[in-house]
């Protein structure tokens, strides 16, 4: 063993001499992963390498030499909590700048650490406002719980709509809710675009307009920006990364092996093979890229066919859980005594909260089957990534989302090797530049001390007649006063001169809205229908939407297991419920909430004013705490069980999440437990989990 240390030594020694950075420390994670498995104690010779190779938190600090134990010391963080960390080389050197007051967009590998880099800045700078905007809820709460054990004594820790400000705050949230601050925050000491190449319509067609306005408007009120990415070769100059340097890293901290078992015309039999050949044999986590929702399915009902349910305690409780409170035939209950769990884009945010922390536990889900939304929406990897299809929904998945797939393969301390196994054909090698621009109809809606702060060089003669044409749709006091309200960036500027100049023209023919505030859901259709054309898509058939949304009126009375058995009568399975109450919470309400803002500017005479369903829809129907208290990974089946035994009322108007946190911190985790009748044996787990994420220690 020795001889085979020192050989393998002098070889990265060799490498690194000859300026081949990447492969010396390749080679050197394949040693450590070696050692590690024949746990084989470092010497002195390999804590040098690591050291020459900039790893600093790889080396053993038994025994260092004190050359060594110096530079720990000199790279060791204060990264709150009360808890040091020795950084990387590359991780020191970003930091560095940071304090500095540089202005930094950072493409750097998904194992980079780059979070110890933002919480290392709070606790060395006390900044009064940070804003951290994420890709998803899901990011918001994974971002929010490592924050609040470390700063929130120190911050308010803010994620949902309308929370109050206090001195000193810590704002995280996803684009859309970004923009609710706009006006409350004057100043902003650090602002962090977490994934901001979805600024680019080419990586996010539906939501780049709300970023783009987001960094706009947020950056400008920034003393300092801090803007990450993966895999971006090359950003050109552009008006929304203006005075920051770019650097591109390429600094691995683990080593991707690539396993290549795609033929052509593969078929689904022969993935499976492979499929069983990591999953069954092996202990390890197992992240496995469907592509589609429908490949999904497929993989779902592979595993739940071919491999025997676990004797997994947990799991098994989990399973017997999502029976009793999502649907007895509900496909996740059957892959979860599989030790296999499903991650995508519109599953209830506790659900798939509660499946990421079960991926984490050592005894708990070995694989998790997902669309891209793992990539996108959580910061988990694991020791093997099985790349089922190329497909990313319709399209074919670019070189830079397969880095991003790959690269969730092996994790810093944990898997020092990641294996990724490719069953599909895979784009060819290329740099990406990611162009970022700022198209006038961003500007558009923005409010006049907003757009005054914009480079010259963004204002155009289109801005103008813009809004010279909707003054004269919609009046000009009207059109100035919901810019000064911002009540109309979120939707897109060309989308609200088309919903105005129809109102314009027809506008007896949106009395139908005042339905909406009937407590009859019988009579919603026309209105529903009316908004509808503004959507977007919504997967489904208008009239079959139009039913769901009339059936999911009634989901706090009823719970969740008999809407979905209601939702089975109109053809639709869990996983329609799913998307649909996502299209109904999101692209429905936003669409009547400026149809809403228009009508009441341009004929307040007509009285209509639908914020009261505006306001139940975009929660689901269920009390907005209630709703928001998913986003913390309490779900709304066992807030409806502390609800029913009279412990804390969800229901009362005026309670605000913050104020509500603070009651059931008060109460207590264990008090509850004790207090609520009939808590399922996992809803154990579940209260300790959220609980978890709401105390700061």
């Amino acid at each position: 063993m020795q001889d085979l240390i020192f050989n393998k030594c002098k070889s990265i020694s060799v490498l690194l001499s000859s300026g081949k950075d990447k492969e010396a420390r390749n080679e050197l994670i394949l040693l450590l992963d070696h050692l590690r498995k024949h746990h084989v104690k470092y010497n002195e010779i390999i804590n040098n390498i690591i050291r020459q190779t900039g790893l600093y938190p790889y080396m053993d600090d038994d025994d260092l030499i004190w050359q060594d134990q110096l530079l720990l010391e000199l790279f060791t963080q204060d990264v709150g909590g009360n808890k040091n960390v020795v950084l990387h080389r590359e991780q020191s050197k970003v930091l560095s700048q940071l304090l500095s007051g540089d202005n930094l967009a950072i493409s750097a590998p998904t194992s980079f650490g780059k979070s110890f880099i933002i919480d290392a800045f709070i606790k060395t700078k006390n900044p009064d406002n940070v804003v951290i905007i994420v890709p998803t809820i899901a990011l918001t709460d994974e971002t929010r719980r490592r924050l609040c054990k470390k700063f929130s004594r120190d911050y308010n820790i803010i994620t949902t709509p309308d929370a109050a400000l206090a001195d000193r705050n810590i704002l995280i949230f996803p684009q859309e809710r970004a923009l609710l601050y706009l006006e409350k925050l004057n100043e902003i000491d650090l602002l962090v675009i977490d994934e901001f190449y979805k600024a680019s319509p080419n990586f996010d067609k539906e939501r780049a307009h709300v970023l783009i306005k987001a960094i706009l408007t947020l950056g400008r009120k920034a003393k300092q920006r801090y803007y990450l990415a993966p895999n971006i070769k090359t950003l050109p100059e552009n008006p929304l990364t203006e005075g920051m340097k770019f650097m591109e890293i390429d600094f691995n901290t683990v080593y991707t092996k690539i396993h290549n078992r795609y033929v052509p015309r593969m078929s689904d039999a022969e993935k499976y093979d492979i499929i069983q050949d990591v999953l069954l044999p092996d202990h390890s986590k197992t992240l496995i890229y469907a592509g589609t929702y429908r490949n999904i399915g497929i993989i779902s009902d592979f595993i739940i066919q071919n491999v025997r349910p676990k004797r997994n305690q947990l799991l098994n409780s989990f399973s017997s859980w999502i029976k009793e409170n999502y649907s007895e035939d509900y496909m996740l209950s059957e892959l979860v005594k599989r030790e296999t769990g499903i991650h995508n884009g519109q599953l209830h945010r506790s659900l798939s909260q509660l499946q990421i922390k079960l991926f984490e536990e050592e005894a708990g889900l070995r694989n998790i089957i997902s669309t891209s939304s793992i990539i996108e929406g959580v910061n988990t990897s694991a020791e093997n990534v099985i790349i089922w299809s190329n497909k990313n929904g319709k399209p074919i998945i670019n070189n830079f989302t397969y880095k991003n797939i790959v690269g969730r393969g092996g994790r810093m301390f944990k898997h020092f090797v990641g294996n990724v196994y490719l069953l599909d054909a895979m784009p060819s090698d290329e740099s990406t530049q990611l162009d970022l621009f700022v198209d006038d109809s961003e500007l558009f809606n923005l409010t006049e001390e907003a757009l005054s702060e914009q480079p010259e060089s963004l204002k155009s003669s289109k801005i103008d007649e813009y809004r010279d044409e909707m003054r004269e749709i919609v009046g000009d006091n009207s059109y100035d006063r919901l810019l000064q309200e911002g009540q109309l960036l979120q939707s897109d500027s060309n989308l609200v001169k088309k919903i105005a100049i129809d109102i314009r023209r027809s506008p007896n023919s949106w009395q139908s809205l005042k339905m909406l505030n009937s407590p009859d859901s019988s009579t919603w259709d026309r209105a529903i229908y009316s908004a509808l054309p503004y959507c977007g898509s919504m997967n489904t058939k208008h009239s079959v939407f139009v039913e769901f949304v009339k059936i999911i009126a009634n989901n706090w009375q009823e719970g969740l297991p008999n809407i979905i058995k209601e939702v089975k009568h109109i053809d639709l399975n869990v996983n329609s419920y799913f998307d649909l109450e996502k299209n109904a919470t999101y692209k429905l309400s936003t669409s009547l909430a400026t149809i809403n803002s228009l009508i009441k500017s341009m004929y307040p005479q007509m009285g209509i004013d639908v914020s009261p369903f505006i306001s139940k829809l975009s929660s689901a129907f269920l009390p907005t705490v209630v709703y928001h208290l998913e986003e913390y990974g309490l779900p709304r089946s066992l807030a409806k069980k502390i609800q029913r035994a009279g412990i804390y009322n969800f229901e009362d108007d005026n309670l605000t999440i913050r104020a509500a946190l603070d009651s059931l911190i008060a109460i207590g985790g264990d008090n509850l437990k004790q207090r609520i009748p009939g808590l399922h044996e996992f809803e154990h787990y579940i209260i300790d989990f959220f609980f978890d994420g709401i105390l700061d220690t």
